[in-house]
C-alpha cells in the first residue's frame, strides 16, 4: 500500500483534520444562531422542513461564488494554490451544512424511539 493510500483511509490524520474543520464550521453555525444571525440551522429539530433544509444546502452550494470561480479556473487547468484553498473552504462549509442536517435526522430518530 502506498503512502498516499494510507493517508486517504478513513481515520487517517488527513481525514481527522478535515472532520475537525467541519466540526469547527458547525460550531460557528451554532454560534451565529445563538447571536441571532439565523433563526434555525439545519441541525434544528423543529421549525425547518426537509424542503427548507435542502434549500439551505442548495443555497450554500449555489451562492458560493468563490466555489464557482475556483471550479471554473480549475476546469481550465489552473491549479493555483489560492483557488484550491478557496474551493476547499467552500466545500467544508457545504459539508458542515450537510452534517447539521444529519444531526437533525439522528436527533429526531432518537426522539421518536424514546
Amino acid at each position: 500500500m502506498s503512502t498516499l493510500d494510507q493517508q486517504e483511509r478513513p481515520g487517517s490524520a488527513r481525514m481527522q483534520r478535515v472532520l475537525e474543520e467541519i466540526a469547527q464550521e458547525r460550531a460557528r453555525q451554532e454560534h451565529l444562531l445563538s447571536i441571532g444571525k439565523f433563526t434555525h440551522t439545519c441541525a434544528s429539530i423543529d421549525g425547518m422542513s426537509e424542503h427548507a433544509r435542502m434549500t439551505v444546502l442548495t443555497e450554500e452550494y449555489l451562492e458560493a461564488d468563490e466555489l464557482a470561480r475556483a471550479m471554473l479556473r480549475l476546469a481550465r487547468g489552473v491549479n493555483d494554490r489560492d483557488e484550491l484553498t478557496e474551493l476547499r473552504k467552500e466545500l467544508v462549509q457545504i459539508a458542515a451544512v450537510a452534517a447539521a442536517w444529519v444531526e437533525s435526522i439522528d436527533t429526531r430518530i432518537e426522539l421518536s424511539e424514546g
